[in-house]
């Protein structure tokens, strides 16, 4: 029996307006849909190049997000999991481990920087996915599956913040990126799916206390409420006591997936199934047309041009990827998804049209044909929409204890589980841990706070800073007059304004992007005050008008904001050097060309306002960043922390160390002082110190802005992975 027979009946009556030429698809026949998602599938794979020489595994081409990536490959894990089709599968495995980065915790170092806790979520999500599958494994030598989740789901519940809002987890990683003050539905969506479905696969119960920890925490600042609706967040800057209403289909999505994977876990629970139940009524008013059944996005539905981003026309690929999931983890929803599902695969079939390579799929599913706005997020829609349609016939989901092959750093109980918080025994360390704390030593000695005297037994505050972040180093020669330096990746050419240029290859990029700096606060004028709107430090150049642009599409023609305001003047490229010389790094899975790599100036017809010309006074001279990164270092199996890593951590404690104890010497000084003489606090002279170090006020050493990464509740966690 049919439990959707009525939703095709529909959806063969909106047939009367496909075009001739749209792929076929017959929701009765595993064979027609297979053929149709490959088809789309076979688009989706040409737009990605980084399997390509030269260019980097696992990045799409702008204007593309690094997250959109993540995204991509698991709708392939999907893609071969319905079909059996192996043909991506190599592909795929290759960019998830070359993205993982050295800390196998998906931080590489290129995307670190702007990172935010969803971009990261995404990947470990798809890491997930491999694992619940049985996705190939990739050699034991490289970063495996479930350890990949496993450290993602470490680091982000080492990020839960308490100091607002009661809990949550902020959007972005670092303090510097814009929306750091935000938590939203997203990221802690991200955490939650992650931390709900290693539940059901390890059999750990702390992962599901910490699923349901942010499911009550999202509920209690009414992120979710009692009618299933799913808010997009809140500013921590108001304790998240104002919501931006805003819904979008994924953010439903990610939490009915994570619901469902709890009620699994508890054992098919009356508070699961209701909470799921919940989102999903929501979802089916919400994101279904009321008198089609087919999906869409409200930013679709605009008159004329549709107000979708790049991101979200991708948003659809994520909803029905976790509807189907949904149906095998809680059967008696499939009657009301389903149906769903069916029509609006059918009518994104219409919307696919054959062409050279594969099927090229539109956005707006509900027009009865197609509406050639064609890219990643509306091919990776369509395919799993139409693949979602194989669920029924798919084989199980795979756990620890059913035949799942992928390994992790945790063993395989809860007794063995790496240490959460505290909650469960620690066993070996993984690599992601090390690095972590190695990254933590390291930012302790780069942050050191000194204790100094004052002539009157005063004291005084200095902050000494000599690092740029987990992903840069100081460019030399570009200091400040406050001792300040512009910060670029290694191997990249640093340049004047606060512009560097990287030397990944990539289609239609510019190369370029602003630096950062060794001012914590962002205040000295080195720092680059431009694109503060723009969520990315991304810029093109437009030599029609002499300007760069913000986060803009390589023609110059579109930018992430208004390309008339969000524009400066700015050093033109033509002044960088002729070549920037690769980075020598060797990455975790392959190494990186190191022959020159010419530059090229993209042409633009930007409209701008402004008048102003480029200054050409006093530029300062382009450096090319050190490549002198050890390489990964060889493994101690017998303790599980590689030599280097136990070298870095040794050296960083011992240089820690060193700081505390001049610390402590420097405060028994300044405790015989003060019975010397006065004990009221004394000036600095800031004159005579000016060219050693930055002078702070005690206002500047807020913890949220200079030791963000290293609060007191990211000690334990921050080391799990």
């Amino acid at each position: 029996m049919r439990l959707w027979s009525v939703a095709r009946l529909a959806a063969a009556c909106l047939g009367g307006v496909q075009l001739a030429a749209a792929i076929e698809l017959d929701p009765d026949s595993p064979a027609s849909i297979k053929a149709a998602t490959g088809e789309v599938a076979k688009k989706l794979m040409s737009f990605y190049t980084g399997n390509k020489p030269g260019d980097t595994p696992g990045y799409l081409p702008d204007p593309y997000y690094w997250w959109e990536a993540g995204a991509m490959f698991g709708a392939m894990i999907d893609y071969w999991y319905y079909t059996n089709d192996t043909t991506y599968n190599d592909i795929v495995e290759q960019a998830l481990v070359h993205q993982a980065g050295d800390d196998r915790n998906y931080m590489p170092i290129n995307a670190s920087k702007s990172m935010g806790n969803d971009d990261q979520g995404f990947w470990g999500m798809t890491a997930m996915m491999a694992a619940e599958r049985n996705f190939q494994n990739p050699p034991k030598d490289q970063p495996q599956w479930l350890a990949l989740a496993q450290a993602v789901f470490s680091l982000q519940s080492g990020r839960w913040d308490d100091e607002t809002c009661g809990g949550g987890l902020k959007w972005q990683v670092f303090v510097f990126n814009k929306g750091y003050d935000y938590k939203n539905s997203i990221s802690n969506g991200a955490m939650f799916n992650i931390a709900s479905r290693l539940a059901v696969y390890t059999g750990n119960a702390t992962y599901a206390k910490w699923a349901e920890k942010t499911w009550d925490w999202v509920e209690s600042v009414g992120l979710i409420n009692e009618k299933g609706d799913v808010f997009d967040g809140s500013s921590d800057l108001l304790n998240c006591t104002e919501l931006d209403h805003t819904q979008w289909s994924y953010n439903a999505g990610i939490w009915l997936h994570g619901a469902a994977n709890m009620y699994k876990f508890t054992n098919n629970s009356e508070k699961w199934l209701e909470r799921s139940t919940r989102i999903l009524d929501k979802t089916t008013t919400q994101f279904f047309w009321k008198d089609t059944g087919i999906m869409y996005e409200p930013c679709e539905a605009s008159p004329g041009e549709p107000l979708c981003n790049i991101d979200q026309m991708s948003f659809k690929a994520y909803l029905s990827r976790w509807l189907g999931a949904t149906t095998r983890l809680i059967p008696e929803l499939a009657p009301k998804i389903m149906p769903l599902l069916t029509t609006s695969a059918l009518a994104a079939a219409r919307q696919c049209m054959p062409g050279a390579v594969g099927a090229a799929c539109g956005l707006r599913w509900y027009e009865g044909s197609t509406d050639g706005r064609e890219g990643v997020g509306q091919q990776m829609s369509a395919m799993d929409v139409m693949g979602a349609l194989l669920v029924t016939g798919a084989r199980d989901l795979v756990t620890n204890k059913t035949g799942g092959t992928s390994l992790g750093d945790y063993g395989d109980s809860v007794d063995t589980a790496a240490k959460i918080r505290g909650e469960i025994e620690v066993t070996t360390a993984g690599r992601a841990a090390a690095g972590m704390l190695t990254a933590a030593m390291c930012g302790l000695v780069a942050l050191a706070v000194w204790f100094m005297v004052g002539p009157d037994g005063g004291l005084v505050i200095v902050v000494i800073i000599v690092e740029c972040g987990m992903d840069s180093s100081p460019c030399s020669g570009s200091k400040s007059d406050s001792g300040v330096s512009l910060c670029c990746v290694p191997g990249d050419t640093c340049g004047a304004d606060s512009i560097c240029h990287f030397t990944r290859r990539v289609e239609n990029a510019s190369g370029f992007y602003l630096g950062g700096c060794t001012d914590p606060t962002f205040q000295d004028p080195l720092c680059a005050g431009q694109c503060s709107e723009s969520l990315t430090s991304d810029i093109v150049y437009n030599p029609s008008t002499n300007l760069w642009s913000c986060c803009g599409y390589p023609n110059g023609t579109k930018s992430c904001q208004d390309p008339t305001s969000d524009t400066f003047l700015a050093i033109s490229p033509d002044k960088f050097p002729g070549t920037a010389i690769l980075s020598s790094t060797p990455s975790s899975s392959s190494s990186s060309s190191s022959s020159s790599t010419p530059l090229s100036t993209p042409s633009s017809t930007t409209p701008s306002t402004s008048t102003n010309s480029p200054s050409t006074a006093s530029t300062p001279p382009f450096h090319e960043q050190s490549t002198t990164t050890p390489p990964p270092s060889s493994q101690d199996k017998s303790a599980g922390l590689s030599t280097g890593v136990k070298a870095g951590i040794g050296i960083a404690c011992a240089v820690a160390a060193i700081a505390i104890a001049g610390a402590v010497f420097l405060l028994m000084r300044r405790g015989k002082s003060y019975k010397k003489g006065s004990q009221m606090p004394q000036e600095l002279d800031t004159e005579k110190y000016r060219d050693q170090y930055r002078v702070l006020n005690r206002p500047e050493l807020d913890g949220t802005m200079v030791l963000a990464e290293l609060s007191s509740a990211r000690k334990v966690s921050e080391l799990d992975a």
